[in-house]
């Protein structure tokens, strides 16, 4: 056995420039990966007032302001019956396409959205009146559906507690919501391009490592298809007679003197 392994380290050295190529694929990977987005920054501008009056919830009662669901934003994202329309909305809409959710069982699902949205959403004052909605992530196509979701989802909300508040005695037009919630324009989309990042290193890794060994394998092929011998043991062997007497390496002879 460590005969063969050593056989096998001789063929290495003798075609090691093989193994100098297994680095250009991973090499070839990291530089392509540079001119794809590794990640998206959508947002959504809203004009909203920090006094504006929401009723998100399915208690019309239940009102609270746009100040403070700045404070606590998470509270407004992962609501339950919020997430239950979110993931009707995913589903059964035709903004994003994922036929494997229809697979999953909904606990997976719920705690997948949730992941999603917990990490990659956000709700921020952005100046007098302002408020952006905006998504950081790796999946465009569905930070676009959050975005538009959330962002609509609060406009709804306005217009919900406007009502409620129009709709108590003695209320007019001006009375109790102060401005409503609306959307400036649409989504915007701002991408990013980075050279290293953990994932693609580890994908870079895995593609050395497969390339490494499809040289490997290429210098055993190449040997095998080529038969050698390396030693004066390896000629006894194929012989089948015992060795005599043999010419030293000059070469390595010459490194000591």
């Amino acid at each position: 056995m460590i005969f063969f392994f050593k056989l096998f380290l001789t063929m290495v050295k003798a075609r090691k420039k093989y193994l100098y190529l297994a680095l250009l694929p991973p090499l070839v990977f990291l530089l392509l990966a540079v001119f794809f987005p590794h990640s998206y920054r959508i947002h959504q501008d809203i004009t909203a007032a920090d006094h504006t009056l929401l009723s998100p919830g399915p208690n019309p009662m239940d009102m609270v302001t746009v100040e403070s669901v700045l404070h606590n934003p998470q509270s407004f994202f992962t609501d339950n019956q919020v997430l239950m329309d979110l993931r009707e909305n995913l589903l059964t809409g035709d903004a994003v396409e994922r036929p494997e959710w229809a697979q999953w069982l909904p606990s997976r699902f719920a705690v997948h959205i949730k992941r999603t949205v917990l990490q990659d959403m956000s709700l921020e004052s952005t100046g007098e009146n302002k408020l952006t909605m905006s998504y950081q992530g790796r999946d465009r196509e569905l930070g676009e559906a959050l975005v538009n979701f959330y962002s609509q989802r609060l406009v709804w909300a306005g217009e919900r507690a406007q009502r409620r508040a129009l709709t108590r005695p003695g209320a007019d037009q001006a009375d109790g919501t102060g401005p409503a919630v609306a959307l400036e324009g649409g989504p915007s989309v701002e991408t990013s391009r980075t050279l290293l990042t953990w994932d693609r290193l580890t994908t870079a890794f895995w593609v050395l490592l497969v390339s490494l060994l499809a040289a490997l394998a290429f210098i055993w092929f190449k040997e095998s298809t080529r038969p050698k011998l390396y030693s004066e043991r390896q000629a006894a062997r194929y012989l089948g007679v015992p060795v005599l007497g043999s010419i030293p390496d000059m070469d390595r002879l010459a490194r000591f003197q």
